[in-house]
């Protein structure tokens, strides 16, 4: 069984990968009537939003535990 962390990770890198993937489609589909719709904005936000989060999984894995809130 793999750990909470691996799980996590491979659960946000999939998820990630699908919004880029679903964002890709929508651009080759709508083109630029995608930018008016408000779930390419919602989409892109996550994504930022996420960010961070894999900069802290990557200093993890790399031995360095993250500050404690």
């Amino acid at each position: 069984m793999p750990s909470k962390e691996w799980i996590i990770w491979w659960v946000m890198l999939v998820g990630y990968a699908v919004m880029t993937a679903t964002l890709l489609y929508g651009f080759w589909l709508y083109g630029t009537a995608m930018f008016h719709q408000i779930n390419f904005w919602i989409t892109l936000f996550i994504m930022v939003a996420m960010i961070p989060s894999f900069r802290d999984l990557g200093r993890r894995k790399n031995g360095s535990t993250p500050p404690k809130p």
